[in-house]
């Protein structure tokens, strides 16, 4: 039978290299700007603000408050990326990657930016505030399912007490009760993300189902993404991966996009929150 020899499959090193300056002078210094654009003082909802109109409406399920708190998480991941990745400054610096741990905190930066433009992003503030309470009633939900595990089951189940909260407020405001109760969840929340900035919706969602499955460990989006040192093929066929690396280049593109949709929800936000004269 004939020998195999082993293989590897690398991102070539000049690709690598532009990357690792892309991290250090334009994705880092963009993450360090949104930390601190988080941890600015004035980020009051002014009256008078399309926002503080959602929040009057939807009270006391704040449209701002669920907008700011996935928001924040979003930074909060972006800021442990950029931790882990960069270190120094140009032009004396480092970037490193890991082969697994930093896709779960790309995945969950762009979710949760992702689920803020979705909310905030409609000019509609019908749909706006429709939206506030799927995600009031979602909740409720998961709080189920939590406790059906635990065995701390209460009763009525919280979805329902939810939807008993909501109820008299979406009705007040002439909402159809059966959206305001529907399910919400990250594919359309990366959906109407992409659609917001002008992106294209299939691309995103595919980008989100690749990070999951980097996070979950699944073999597909393993293979797919990322890189395999001295891959070994032995005579039957059989291939064993005896080290797998991230590139730089896809945690540079990939954190990029997570940046991007950060970048845009806080902008929709501060445009939101300011009243308009």
């Amino acid at each position: 039978m004939t020998k195999r020899e082993p293989i590897s499959r690398m991102t070539a090193k000049a690709d690598e290299d532009e990357a690792s300056l892309r991290m250090v002078t334009k994705v880092a210094p963009r993450i360090d700007a949104l930390i601190e654009r988080q941890q600015m003082p004035d980020n009051v909802i002014q009256p008078g603000s399309p926002l503080d109109a959602d929040d009057r409406h939807a009270r006391p399920y704040q449209v701002s408050h669920a907008a700011w708190h996935v928001i924040s998480h979003a930074i909060d991941n972006l800021q442990a990326i950029r931790m882990l990745t960069v270190k120094g400054s140009h032009p004396k610096y480092e970037v490193f990657t890991l082969p697994y741990a930093l896709y779960p905190l790309i995945r969950c930066a762009f979710e949760n930016s992702s689920q803020a433009l979705w909310l905030i992003g409609p000019p509609n503030r019908d749909e706006r505030i429709t939206r506030r309470f799927r995600l009031w009633v979602t909740d409720g939900d998961n709080v189920d399912k939590f406790s059906d595990l635990t065995g701390i089951k209460q009763d009525p189940r919280v979805r329902d007490q939810h939807i008993a909260q909501v109820e008299p407020l979406a009705s007040a405001r002439g909402l159809d009760i059966a959206a305001c109760t529907r399910f919400a969840g990250n594919a359309e929340f990366v959906r109407s993300a992409a659609e917001a900035v002008g992106g294209e919706p299939d691309k995103a969602v595919a980008l989100w189902r690749s990070l999951s499955g980097l996070s979950h460990g699944d073999f597909w989006a393993s293979n797919v993404t990322t890189d395999k040192d001295q891959v070994a093929i032995s005579e039957d066929g059989m291939t064993v991966t005896l080290q797998t690396t991230s590139s730089i280049t896809n945690i540079a593109n990939l954190t990029s996009v997570a940046v991007s949709t950060t970048e845009a929800a806080l902008r929709v936000y501060d445009r939101g929150r300011i009243k308009h004269i």
